[in-house]
């Protein structure tokens, strides 16, 4: 038995996945109870599945799909004959997340559930089997992230990742995303927790003092803030995720008042990443238009117009700066844009079948 058993083994490998199934189920007809011959089929027929094209964005084919429920079946049968071997649990979960789709509809949300529960069993059996060099700790980390994003229940979010952590007390990216779910519930005091643990176990990413930086401006703490933004300004590399740094610090000054400061931040922004001039040209726009500057601020009111992005906010105050500078025609018209843009977000909201968060680009 164990001779199909290791013929199977070599026809994966020759990627003959076929061939390799047929040989692993003459094993298990002549009686061979392994647990990881069970899984190998699995495995088998994830990878089969993977390995076709899907229907669509976040949508898997119907062929895919028979191929992931049956690679669910061996693996079950897997954990019958051996319980404890985590990437059996790792590898379900990766199925279960691929089933799940953003529709959050009952199957969608159960899939999620059943996701994250094999990905935090797959760490409580080995939490140490994804730190070695075979596996690469980072992209699970990020499959349960990603499965948690599709549940979009914030609580049971939190409450996996602080399993998570008991099980795996070291990786910052568990306390980065665990800091992300409180702000987003304001719970300020316990995200900046959260993300000073991240902190202390990588303490030279960017990104989590970016994080500690917007959390102390969200406690009206604006030195800490800007202490946080300016350290996450000199770590970031890359051009991007710095013109969001500068624009993290420029919202910091905005909301001090020093429209000055705010406005350089954003023009640097802008060098940056030109590609999202349309929203730091309205953060520039609002800060002459705060200081009293307004035809500097309709100059950038009218760039962000010309690309036919409204902002409820901004177009106020474009239409508040007409008012100010005698141009009242204009003013109308600009308000008669935001009571149209507002009521199609209202029935947007409607047709798809509820009331929601709605916010332009912040």
């Amino acid at each position: 038995a164990m001779a199909y058993y290791y013929i199977g083994l070599a026809f994966k490998n020759k990627n003959e996945n076929n061939k390799a199934i047929k040989n692993y189920e003459k094993a298990i007809r002549l009686n061979l109870d392994y647990n990881l011959l069970y899984y190998r089929i699995g495995e088998t027929y994830q990878e089969m599945g993977n390995n076709l094209p899907e229907a669509g964005f976040d949508k898997i084919s119907d062929e895919q799909k028979s191929y992931y429920q049956k690679a669910l079946s061996y693996y079950g049968e897997s954990i019958k004959l051996n319980s404890n071997y985590a990437l059996t649990y790792y590898n379900m979960g990766s199925i279960y997340f691929k089933l799940a789709s953003y529709d959050k509809t009952k199957e969608d949300i159960t899939n999620c559930e059943k996701a994250i529960q094999n990905y935090l069993l797959a760490i409580e059996w080995n939490p140490q089997l994804f730190l070695n060099s075979d596996y690469d700790w980072d992209f699970y980390s990020d499959y349960m992230t990603f499965a948690i994003s599709k549940l979009k229940d914030i609580d049971k979010g939190i409450e996996s990742y602080l399993r998570a952590i008991k099980l795996v007390p070291t990786n910052p990216e568990y306390y980065e995303e665990l800091g992300d779910l409180y702000s987003k519930k304001f719970q300020y005091e316990e995200a900046l927790q959260a993300y000073l643990k991240a902190k202390s176990l990588n303490p030279n990413d960017a990104n989590i003092y970016s994080d500690i930086g917007q959390t102390y401006s969200d406690l009206d703490d604006y030195v800490n803030a800007i202490n946080y933004y300016e350290k996450a300004i000199e770590l970031s590399t890359d051009s991007v995720s710095l013109s969001f740094k500068y624009d993290g610090i420029g919202r910091v000054y905005y909301y001090q008042g020093e429209y000055d400061k705010a406005i350089q931040s954003y023009k640097k922004a802008i060098e940056l990443n030109p590609s999202w001039a349309f929203r730091f040209n309205r953060l520039i726009g609002d800060a002459y238009y705060y200081s009293g500057n307004f035809k500097t601020a309709l100059f950038y009111y009218l760039k962000v117009r010309n690309i036919n992005l409204i902002n409820t906010n901004s177009y106020n105050n474009m239409a508040q700066t007409y008012s100010e500078l005698g141009n009242y025609d204009e003013a109308f018209e600009i308000y008669s844009e935001i009571i149209k843009e507002t009521e199609r977000m209202h029935n947007s909201i409607i047709i798809k079948g509820g009331y929601g968060l709605v916010s332009g680009y912040d």
